[in-house]
């Protein structure tokens, strides 16, 4: 064998050693991914149900949130205070939700669920409608956002 058919085969068994490493490193880009959106589904369903635990952990939320199941429930003062709360922290759940989506860091599945806990919030609180709304109109800046814009439509609705 000559020195030129040597040089060949060299490239060539480089060439496949490259393309080798190249699909080594794409399939352990692929199972980092796969992990980041494991870890990121755990931390925002543990979120959510941190906010689980502040209702059945405080019997005055949960009082007003069962009192909040009347569409003709009226809140002012402290109470209207501890709702709204009650509510923001539910839109900054549901708006990582869907921010971890738009990165690609959790699945579809769980915007769909965000989306779905939306529609049942609003079902089945609707005397926190003047705080949904509230929160709707208080931050424009969230047009574009999913979550912010199926509440909107909900709110109008009524």
């Amino acid at each position: 064998m000559n020195i030129d058919a040597i040089n060949k085969w060299l490239v060539l068994v480089a060439n496949i050693g490259v393309i080798a490493g190249i699909l080594f490193l794409a399939y352990e880009i692929r199972q980092s991914t796969l992990v980041a959106v494991a870890s990121n589904d755990i931390a925002l369903r543990a979120d959510t149900g941190s906010l689980n635990e502040s209702v059945y952990a405080n019997r005055e939320i949960a009082d007003l949130l069962h009192e909040a199941r009347d569409p003709d429930a009226e809140f002012s003062g402290a109470d209207y205070q501890m709702l709204g709360s009650y509510v923001a922290r539910q839109f900054n759940n549901w708006g990582a939700i869907e921010r971890a989506y738009r990165a690609g860091l959790t699945s579809p599945d769980a915007l769909d669920a965000a989306l779905d806990d939306v529609r049942w919030a609003h079902a089945y609180y609707p005397g926190l409608e003047p705080n949904y709304s509230e929160m709707v109109a208080s931050y424009p800046a969230h047009r574009n956002s999913v979550i912010y814009q199926t509440m909107g439509e909900l709110i109008k609705r009524d």
